[in-house]
């Protein structure tokens, strides 16, 4: 909430207000969006929308993907290993990082243009997500 203002005195009040809906049912989301819209007032205007990956996918994929680096790390290691002519390697240090990865996809209208068009579902597509996994660290020649 917030004041606008004439002349030094408030003339009005300005009232945003926000629902956060969160489904793994594009279609069943969009027609709930699109029920509210034209509720009675017609009042409830969509000023974004974006979308992620669930948690628990999220979590399985991050995990398959630290197997991936792991590998792709030891593999590299033994590379070292083999051109300085070592007899093994140790791992002296390990890192392993998540890089933040969802790039939400987001729907948004000119509130001119939402104001002006009579309240329909929004148009949704799926797309896809980048999810990064770095696996840095030290070894140890033997």
């Amino acid at each position: 909430t917030w004041p606008t203002y004439d002349k030094a005195r408030i003339a009005r009040w300005n009232v945003r207000q926000e629902l956060r809906l969160e489904s793994s049912e594009f279609a069943q989301a969009t027609e709930l969006i699109g029920k509210l819209q034209a509720g009675p007032h017609e009042s409830l205007q969509l000023t974004g929308m974006s979308f992620g990956l669930s948690t628990e996918l999220r979590q399985r994929t991050e995990n398959a993907l630290i197997t991936e680096a792991l590998a792709a790390y030891h593999a590299r290691a033994a590379i070292v290993r083999d051109a300085e002519k070592a007899s093994r390697y140790r791992v002296k240090e390990l890192n392993i990082g998540g890089g933040g990865g969802m790039q939400p996809r987001l729907y948004a209208a000119p509130r001119a243009a939402m104001a002006a068009a009579s309240p329909t579902p929004p148009s949704v597509e799926p797309g896809a997500s980048m999810l990064q996994i770095s696996v840095s660290g030290t070894i140890q020649l033997e």
